[in-house]
C-alpha cells in the first residue's frame, strides 16, 4: 500500500487469524482435561466419605444428647439418619442432620462382612449409634465405577477414618 509516495507495510496477525489459534489452543485443553481429569470425581467421593465422617460424630453425639438410638442408612444412591422412637425408625421433619443425603453419580458402596467386602445393593445399615454412648459400625469403601477412585471409612477409636488407598 502506498502512503506519502512510500511504500507502507502492514504486519500483525488479522484477528481471524487469532480467533482460529484461541479456539486450537480450547479444543486442545478440552482434551488434556479429559485425558488427565476425572471431572472432579474424586473431590466429590472424598467430599462425601467426608461428609459421612462428620455425621457418625454428630450423631453419636445427638444419641447421647437426646437419649435415643441413631443409625446411618444407605439407600438406593442416598444416606440419611434415622432415630429410634415409638417402636420404630423414623426421621425426623425439618431437621438438616437428618436430611437425605444423595451420593455422587456413579458411586458404589463396598461394605465389609465376615472378612471380605461385599457390594452393597440393597439398604443397610452403616453404623448404630446408642444412647450409653456405645455403637456399632461397619468398614465402608466408596468406588466410582467410572474410575480407579476408592476411598476406605474404617472405623477407629471410636470415630471413622477416611483413607484413600
Amino acid at each position: 500500500m502506498w502512503r506519502s509516495g512510500r511504500l507502507y507495510h502492514e504486519s500483525g496477525f488479522t484477528l481471524l487469524e487469532i480467533m482460529v489459534v484461541v479456539v486450537l489452543i480450547g479444543i486442545l485443553a478440552t482434551f488434556a482435561v479429559l485425558a488427565l481429569g476425572d471431572g472432579g470425581r474424586r473431590e466429590r467421593l472424598r467430599d462425601t466419605a467426608n461428609t459421612v465422617c462428620m455425621l457418625t460424630s454428630l450423631a453419636a453425639q445427638e444419641a447421647v444428647l437426646t437419649s435415643r438410638p441413631i443409625m446411618l442408612t444407605f439407600a438406593e444412591g442416598q444416606y440419611f439418619l434415622q432415630e429410634y422412637r415409638d417402636s420404630s425408625w423414623q426421621t425426623r421433619e425439618h431437621d438438616p442432620l437428618f436430611k437425605v443425603r444423595s451420593l455422587p453419580a456413579g458411586a458404589q458402596i463396598w461394605i465389609g462382612v465376615g472378612g471380605r467386602e461385599v457390594r452393597a445393593n440393597e439398604a443397610f445399615q452403616l453404623a448404630t449409634f446408642l444412647p450409653d454412648g456405645s455403637d456399632e459400625r461397619l468398614s465402608v469403601e466408596f468406588r466410582d465405577e467410572y474410575s480407579s477412585t476408592t476411598i476406605r471409612l474404617s472405623p477407629e477409636a471410636d470415630e471413622y477414618v477416611v483413607r484413600t488407598p
